[in-house]
């Protein structure tokens, strides 16, 4: 039960980085100044996305479906909860977190950035001796 549960958590947790990722980045590229423009910027992160995660579900599901088919019975019950976990975590990464994501956000608009208590610098290139020389 433990292990179905971690399964299905980290595949949700691992699409919804993804998609939240995107999302950062493509708001360092546009200055988004109303709740509009913060939807289009999610809506093309998530056209940007969800070809992936699709894909990693699908090839996921295919094993998931063979075993509950073919598998013997003994697992059955996990690759029953697998794949409902598989095609919940994907809905939910894909459809809810980031609708979420935006409620939560569009409060900040037009507020003007706290400041950081640490600076945000560009990371140097290492040199080493022989290897980049």
């Amino acid at each position: 039960f433990i292990a179905e549960i971690l399964s299905i958590i980290g595949y949700s947790i691992n699409d919804t980085i993804v998609t939240f990722d995107r999302i950062r980045e493509n708001l360092k590229a546009k200055k988004v100044k109303n709740e509009s423009e913060l939807r289009d910027v999610v809506n093309l992160s998530l056209r940007q996305t969800i070809g992936r995660s699709l894909i990693t579900t699908l090839t996921t599901l295919f094993p998931v479906l063979a075993l509950i088919f073919i598998g013997s019975h003994e697992v059955f019950n996990f690759n029953i909860a697998l794949l409902i976990g598989l095609i919940a975590g994907s809905y939910s990464s894909i459809f809810i977190a980031s609708q979420i994501w935006i409620l939560i956000e569009k409060r900040n608009i037009g507020k003007p950035e706290k400041k950081k208590w640490y600076e945000e610098k560009e990371p140097e290139e290492l040199k080493i001796k022989g290897i980049n020389s």
